[in-house]
């Protein structure tokens, strides 16, 4: 099957390991560098060697955890640190 999407109720989903996130929580988080709000993840870059954040269209952080200090789903918070990327 071609140009279709499948979706899958969250229940259903694969399970996680500890650190990994599914990528529709990602998008609409709001990132912060300390206590400065970059913007919100608008969509996740499948780069192949890893993931990045874009940022309202116009910043991307990789989601390294040289980069990434914390991602507080429930929050819709991720915390970056600028000077990693």
């Amino acid at each position: 099957m071609t140009n279709k999407f499948l979706t899958v109720d969250r229940k259903d989903a694969a399970p996680l390991d500890d650190g990994e996130f599914y990528t529709f929580d990602i998008i609409g988080c709001e990132v912060f560098d300390g206590d400065k709000k970059l913007g919100t993840v608008t969509n996740v870059l499948k780069t192949g060697s890893n993931d990045v954040f874009e940022v309202d269209g116009n910043i991307l952080i990789p989601a390294l955890k040289s980069a990434v200090q914390s991602i507080d789903i429930a929050a819709k918070k991720i915390l970056v640190n600028s000077n990693a990327y």
